[in-house]
């Protein structure tokens, strides 16, 4: 106890104990009690805290970098903020909401791409009248077409229904563009139906093929009251002995008003009659 505390004999005083090496005797200004701090570091403040080097900057322009680089932490943190919430709802769906997403993406685009580039169907047109009772047969003019159940524009339909109409029987590599041009500024001004037929029996071609090659020259000629028939045992084309570009005249009550083979030129549309 020697070396920490000092008797009245050393310092001519009473006995009042002195504070040892690194020991501070403060009073409190406000309540005027005397505090001892022991065990300070030298480089701690008034109240034991470590000291912070803070820089004051003479100009604060100075520090234009450091606010403009927190003002783009700011912009990026408020970004994911927004983007977390937005997606808060979704997250517990997992790969199921993405997945959906993409196949509704899909529907719609095949229902408009289908709807552009897909089959045509054949606009409203001059009503037909009911079936007579024919004065010819079958195959010849004033009769009714041949019995048959057909495919028009991927749709199953009875000879019967197509009335009135002009139905052109086109042979392979027909090159009659003009004329079937023609026919169809016909139907379009008579209000009629447009029916276009590939002629089968000698080309050899395949009924995809055929189809490809009548939609190709519906695209080229026909305006959309054109529609594609599929006559797969080529009825109509043996029924009426076609040869070259041949047009039938369906009228309205279904009988056959004229048949043309091997068309060239076409007829004033004033001698065509539905």
């Amino acid at each position: 106890m020697g070396n920490v505390f000092a008797t009245s004999a050393q310092h001519g005083k009473t006995d009042i104990p002195i504070l040892a090496e690194k020991a501070i005797l403060e009073r409190d200004p406000w309540d005027g009690a005397a505090e001892a701090r022991c065990g300070m570091r030298h480089d701690d403040d008034d109240y034991g805290l470590p000291h912070i080097d803070v820089v004051v900057p003479d100009d604060a322009r100075e520090l234009d970098e450091d606010v403009a680089q927190w003002r783009r932490e700011e912009k990026v943190r408020l970004r994911k903020a927004r983007w977390a919430k937005l997606t808060k709802p979704f997250k517990g769906w997992g790969l199921a909401l993405p997945i959906t997403v993409l196949v509704l993406l899909v529907a719609i685009l095949s229902g408009t791409l289908m709807t552009l580039f897909g089959p045509r169907v054949p606009q409203p047109t001059t009503p037909a009248q009911p079936l007579v009772r024919p004065s010819a047969g079958v195959g010849s003019v004033d009769g009714l077409l041949p019995s048959a159940e057909v495919t028009v524009n991927g749709a199953p339909l009875h000879t019967t229904r197509l009335r009135p109409a002009l139905i052109a029987i086109i042979p392979p590599d027909c090159g009659c563009d003009s004329a079937l041009r023609a026919f169809d500024e016909i139907t379009e001004t008579s209000a009629v139906r447009f029916y276009l037929l590939a002629d089968r029996r000698t080309g050899g071609e395949s009924v995809k093929k055929a189809h490809e090659e009548l939609w190709k020259i519906s695209g080229r000629v026909a305006d959309s009251q054109a529609a594609i028939v599929d006559d797969s045992t080529n009825l109509l084309a043996r029924t009426y002995q076609a040869r070259g570009l041949t047009v039938l005249v369906v009228k309205a009550n279904g009988t056959v008003g004229r048949i043309m083979l091997d068309v060239r030129t076409p007829p004033d549309p004033a001698q065509i009659r539905f």
